[in-house]
């Protein structure tokens, strides 16, 4: 709210529901229009929020920008951060319930957005893109969406269980295994693999 309060945002906020977050660049194979159909489908179910963070970086991301997400932030409960960076970002994956990690899983080579979801303990919706198999297993610690995102629905519905249901879980599966996420048990590792030889 404080960012729309300073015109550093856009579109509306309720504070009924859950809040429903997609940050990264607006780009094909990031799958932004799978933030709003997530968020249609969920409102069906009850008011959520939608935030979405990031700004478009090709044709692609200028048209859902343009014709799927600014149509919708004067009616919906929809806000649009164009200006994403490592401040906004504090407090959009503190105070999130969903992350939405939707991206094509042989494009993405990293990803740094789904382990910002584990850190901060956010219900991590994924598809297994970049190193996402190696943190994360599905129903244990994120709810793993397949490639082509046929399971988005079912796994929202899931989704939408957990946070009615305050079965904290797999939230705090996902902190426990961003806990062995440190640079401290990186070095730790690297030291037992070099001592060996």
């Amino acid at each position: 709210k404080e960012l729309l309060n300073e015109g550093k945002a856009y579109g509306n906020f309720s504070n009924k529901g859950p809040i429903l977050l997609y940050a990264k660049r607006l780009t094909r194979y990031k799958r932004p229009e799978a933030s709003t159909k997530a968020y249609l489908f969920l409102k069906q179910i009850e008011n959520v929020n939608l935030v979405v963070a990031g700004y478009p970086v090709d044709e692609y991301g200028k048209y859902f920008l343009e014709n799927d997400l600014l149509p919708l932030l004067e009616s919906e409960s929809i806000v649009y951060i164009p200006n994403y960076d490592k401040e906004i970002a504090k407090y959009l994956f503190s105070g999130c319930d969903i992350c939405l990690n939707p991206q094509e899983v042989e494009k993405e080579a990293s990803g740094t957005s789904f382990m910002k979801c584990l850190i901060n303990g956010n219900l991590l919706l994924t598809t297994n893109a970049g190193s996402v198999p190696e943190f994360v297993k599905d129903k244990y610690n994120a709810l793993v969406l397949s490639d082509n995102l046929e399971n988005l629905e079912e796994k929202l519905f899931e989704a939408h269980r957990i946070i009615k249901e305050k079965d904290l879980e797999i939230m705090r599966n996902a902190l426990r295994v961003a806990y062995n996420v440190s640079t401290e048990r990186m070095l730790k590792d690297l030291e037992r693999i070099y001592s060996r030889n």
